[in-house]
Parts: structure tokens; C-alpha cells; sequence
């Protein structure tokens, strides 16, 4: 054989098995590729949260896209909070308002009256129409007459100062038991009760020179009782004149300065 022919022979040979290197080389990689596959399905979610925080702690950024133990690359998405709306203050009703006020104007009432020593015979209470001061009948008159006692003018004369302080509309309102009245004077408890306001209201306005704008009478006669008319100490407290003092609300005119 010819030395031509023989070194055809073995360039022949080594053609023939130069496939077999790149087939040993893909299956290298594809070895490789499926290790790999299977490491990453079965990570350690421990060991993935400690490298986390070394990457946090390093970068010093927030790591909760690596918080979890599902490892498969999607990033959770943080709740969007909404901010808490700032709370309004309350506001006041008109008729909160109004209470306010009337309980205002009787702590000044209060104090006045307590002040110049009238307290023993006056007694304060309020209404959604103002203050009322009430006053015994034993203080300005007899029984079952409407003439003012001389002594009553002298306790009129130290209430006066103090109503008078303020600008506010006054009603007095004249109040009687439930015994009946039959006299020419007085045929009924209403010209009773109604007479002893005027000559309240009079004494203010003539003896004490008060506005007559901001005077007015009313009798209710037995009709308007505090207490059942069923003994005589319950009589007597029925027996009264009241001074209704009216505090107006926003929008009216006020006279509580």
C-alpha cells in the first residue's frame, strides 16, 4: 500500500469520529442545565432570607421583594394605604348653642342674686325660653291680695340693680293655688294672678324707671302648678310670681350684654 493511500485512510478515520466529541459536549451541557434546574426548585427558603438581609444590609435598601418562601420571582406588591381623613371638629347644633347661652346668662343671674342676699327667697331654674326667677309669694303679698307689701319694695329695690343690668325681655308671671276666689275684686285665681304682674311690672317701671318695652304681664292662675295642690305646704310653693327673663336666640336681637 502506498504511503499516499495509507494517510488517505487515516484522515478518513479521523473525520469519521470528530461527531463523537461535540455529542459528548451537548450532553455536558444539558447535564449541567438540569442540575442547575433542579437546585433552584428545591432552594432553602431560610438560606434565601439570610442572603436577603446581607443584601439589604449592604445595599441598605428595603429587601421585601426577597421576604417569602416563594421563590419564583414575583415581586409582591405592598397594599396601598390611604392616608386617614383629618378629623373635622364637631360643630355645635343651634340649639346646643342656644342651651349654652341661657346656661351662661344663669351662672350670671346666680351670682347676682347670691351676692346681694336674695338668695333665701328666690329660686333660679331655666327653660328652652331663658331663666326664670321665682319668687314666694309670702315675699310681696298677703294671701288672696295683689297690693305689694311694704317690705316687698325693699326687695324689689335690690332685684331691680340686678335685672336691670342686662337688656333682655323680662314677662312676670303671676301664679295662685287652686282655692277658689270670690270676691269683687278678684272673681277668679286669673285677676288674681294676672293683677299681682301688673303691679309688679308697674313698680319696675314707675318706682324703678326699667324700659316698659321690655315689661310684660301674664296670668295662669292655678292652671300652671309646680307641685300637686294637695296640702298646704304644696299650696304655698304654687303661690308665686315668676320673673320669666328670655334669653333670644342667634338671630334675634340679643339682649344679654
Amino acid at each position: 500500500m502506498s504511503r499516499r493511500r495509507r494517510r488517505q485512510e487515516i484522515q478518513e478515520q479521523d473525520s469519521g469520529s470528530g461527531w463523537m466529541t461535540t455529542f459528548s459536549d451537548l450532553v455536558t451541557l444539558l447535564l449541567t442545565f438540569f442540575v442547575l434546574l433542579y437546585s433552584f426548585s428545591s432552594l432553602d427558603a431560610g438560606k434565601f432570607k439570610s442572603l436577603a438581609q446581607a443584601l439589604q444590609s449592604a445595599l441598605n435598601v428595603q429587601a421585601d421583594v426577597f421576604e417569602g418562601n416563594d421563590p419564583s420571582g414575583e415581586v409582591p406588591i405592598p397594599p396601598i394605604i390611604q392616608p386617614s381623613p383629618t378629623p373635622k371638629p364637631p360643630v355645635e347644633e343651634p340649639e346646643d348653642l342656644h342651651h349654652d347661652k341661657i346656661t351662661k346668662f344663669y351662672g350670671q343671674i346666680k351670682e347676682a342674686i347670691e351676692g346681694a342676699g336674695l338668695a333665701a327667697d328666690i329660686s333660679l331654674s331655666t327653660n328652652e325660653r331663658g331663666v326664670i326667677v321665682e319668687i314666694k309669694e309670702h315675699v310681696l303679698f298677703d294671701s288672696g291680695r295683689a297690693d305689694l307689701k311694704p317690705r316687698s319694695r325693699e326687695f324689689l329695690d335690690r332685684l331691680v340693680p340686678i335685672i336691670d343690668g342686662f337688656d333682655n325681655m323680662i314677662i312676670v308671671e303671676g301664679h295662685t293655688d287652686n282655692v277658689p276666689m270670690s270676691s269683687e275684686e278678684f272673681p277668679t285665681n286669673w285677676e288674681l294672678s294676672v293683677t299681682r304682674a301688673v303691679r309688679v311690672i308697674r313698680y319696675f317701671h314707675e318706682q324703678k324707671g326699667m324700659d316698659p318695652s321690655r315689661l310684660a304681664a301674664e296670668g295662669y292662675g292655678e292652671y300652671h302648678p309646680i307641685v300637686p295642690n294637695d296640702s298646704d305646704e304644696n299650696r304655698t310653693l304654687n303661690r308665686r310670681v315668676n320673673l320669666m327673663i328670655l334669653v333670644p336666640e342667634d338671630g334675634e336681637e340679643d339682649g344679654t350684654g
